[in-house]
């Protein structure tokens, strides 16, 4: 099933799979994590700023069971947050235009749920447990990225 996302254009996605994603301008990095039902999470690190912190790659890795566990708890409290089908939760943009902009994207059966948000500074405005959903992405990516050949 494909979805259109906003600022991420369109999110092709499998059931059961739940993508993470976020990004921004300014040297500020993107990184997006697809984790299917059973196997391999692949992760990506993009750079968009002309002095990037770390390196840009793809690759796949193995979650640990603690956080699968995790991440399936997440999952219901996400699934929560956009009984719509979608749910933006955009900061006030007092201070200008979003630097940093995100979406989770999850699949179950037929139905799709797809969260979105932006804001000045990563993860401003996201509601619980996208913030932590979000800040465990930087982190698990940015270790893949580092450690990747």
């Amino acid at each position: 099933m494909t979805v259109k996302v906003a600022m991420f254009d369109k999110v092709s996605i499998a059931d059961g799979e739940i993508q993470v994603m976020d990004g921004g301008i300014h040297g500020v990095q993107g990184h997006t994590l697809v984790i299917p039902p059973s196997g391999p999470t692949t992760w990506g690190r993009r750079l968009d700023g002309m002095q990037p912190n770390g390196k840009a790659g793809t690759g796949k890795l193995e979650l640990t069971a603690d956080e699968a566990t995790q991440l399936r708890g997440w999952a219901d409290g996400l699934w929560q947050l956009a009984p719509s089908g979608q749910a933006s939760f955009d900061a006030p943009i007092n201070n200008g235009p979003p630097r940093w902009v995100w979406a989770i994207v999850l699949r179950r059966g037929e139905e799709v749920r797809v969260l979105s948000g932006g804001a000045i500074v990563s993860p401003t405005g996201a509601p619980p447990p996208a913030k932590a959903v979000l800040e465990w992405l930087v982190s698990r990516v940015d270790t893949a990225s580092a450690s990747a050949p």
